[in-house]
């Protein structure tokens, strides 16, 4: 639903990057927050209709790897305070997720905008 994957021509054999990429995929700080919005109810309809078990534990444990991995594995720090933001933005994602998860499970929440999506 969120990732859909890559759709190549028929025939295509791919090739190699020499260098690195950068991705940006937010314009600013407000595009970021409605992008995490709009992707964590998508996300969370994905685990509801999954089944998947979340427990609060491993919701924040995935939370602390998203910041940890963009902070300092993806060396984040380099932005300085930008750098920063986005990784905290990023473990944000990662509670949005988990608690509309948990109000699709206990009370509902949002899945009328699913009808009809399995």
């Amino acid at each position: 639903m969120i990732h859909p994957g890559i759709k190549t021509e028929e025939g295509y054999r791919g090739a190699t990057l020499k260098g690195k990429t950068l991705h940006y995929s937010f314009r600013n700080v407000e595009d970021f927050m409605a992008k995490i919005n709009r992707y964590s109810t998508m996300e969370a309809f994905k685990w509801y209709t999954d089944k998947r078990k979340m427990p609060l534990g491993k919701a924040l444990w995935r939370a602390w790897d998203r910041f940890f991995r963009r902070f300092v594995a993806k060396k984040g720090y380099k932005d300085g305070y930008f750098g920063f933001v986005a990784a905290v933005l990023s473990s944000l994602n990662e509670l949005a997720v988990y608690s509309k998860y948990k109000e699709m499970k206990e009370k509902g929440y949002y899945l009328d905008r699913f009808k009809g999506v399995s």
